[in-house]
């Protein structure tokens, strides 16, 4: 039985992302996966340390059990992750925006700004959608620590 959980976000600052095309905007569901495998790489961490050595093949295969790997595992991903949204055609910003914007987010996308001011992000408050699924059996030793009151 597959567990699907969906998440309705939107982007607190711009967002720039891309596929093929880097100067195209594109949310696209390898970088959502990429950081919730950073995230998850995170929260697991405690899983380096047995008994006061360090152990980082016992936190590799912990990660490539749940997102797939070539290392220890060589299995695929046991999460899917899909996003949907609506057209980013009103909803994208580029490089010359952040520089007529002010001097804090200049100074924050200095690479971005000076560099390549044509390039197309996604804007603050863009809505979106992200959906995962896994089979329960792969979530059940993450339950505790992510989800509300263990369930």
């Amino acid at each position: 039985m597959f567990h699907h959980i969906t998440f309705h976000c939107h982007t607190i600052s711009p967002m720039f992302l891309g596929g093929a095309d880097s100067d195209q905007a594109e949310l696209r569901a390898p970088s959502v996966k990429g950081a919730l495998r950073f995230w998850e790489r995170a929260i697991a961490r405690h899983l380096i340390f047995d008994n006061g050595r360090e152990d980082h093949i016992r936190l590799l295969r912990n990660d490539e059990g749940l997102f797939g790997g070539v290392f220890t595992t060589q299995e695929k991903s046991k999460v899917s992750v899909s996003i949907t949204h609506g057209p980013l055609n009103n909803n994208t910003i580029t490089g010359r925006d952040l520089i007529n914007n002010g001097a804090g987010l200049k100074y924050l996308l200095f690479i971005l700004a000076v560099h390549n001011t044509e390039k197309k992000g996604i804007a603050a408050n863009f809505p979106f959608r992200v959906r995962s699924a896994a089979r329960e059996k792969t979530l059940k030793p993450f339950r505790k620590p992510l989800l509300p009151s263990g369930r």
